[in-house]
């Protein structure tokens, strides 16, 4: 099976839950996008929408809860085919998805991350200091012409 009815040109063939693609729906927003909308294209098209307005309309909380609920039905499917193996792929991947974005919240929750910020503070710093010195330097050895006066000898 592949969704929907050749529109994609087989670049999402769902029945058979290849890592490269779970991977890239679990970590490309985008890609996970397109696959939603090539889903629902058939019911937003039959309301007169087009992925441009659903695109516009989908929020990106949204976009995360589709994800999550787009996985446990993919896992559903293959559960009700009696596909153990297929199922373990999806829900394994789901897993991946939803311990990797745990742990990058915990992360940016951490007093490592102030660490990080203070770091990237005086890095800015320091190069914003080194370019306003260059600018200086170059405006100083700048010769000052008065009016009337020719630049060329």
């Amino acid at each position: 099976m592949r969704l929907p009815w050749g529109a994609s040109e087989g670049r999402f063939n769902l029945i058979s839950p290849a890592k490269e693609l779970h991977d890239e729906l679990t970590t490309d927003e985008g890609t996970f996008w397109e696959l939603l909308w090539f889903i629902v294209a058939g019911q937003a098209q039959e309301r007169s929408i087009n992925a441009e307005q659903f695109g516009k309309a989908m929020a990106a909380d949204c976009l995360h809860d589709a994800r999550r609920l787009f996985f446990e039905e993919w896992r559903d499917f293959f559960h009700q085919l009696h596909r153990a193996d297929k199922m373990a792929v999806v829900e394994k991947a789901a897993q991946y998805m939803n311990k990797a974005m745990e742990l990058t919240v915990a992360k940016l929750k951490s007093p490592d991350m102030a660490k990080v910020d203070q770091l990237a503070e005086q890095k800015m710093t320091a190069a914003l200091n080194k370019s306003f010195g260059e600018l200086l330097d170059s405006l100083e050895s700048t010769p000052v012409l008065s009016l009337g006066e020719s630049s060329t000898p």
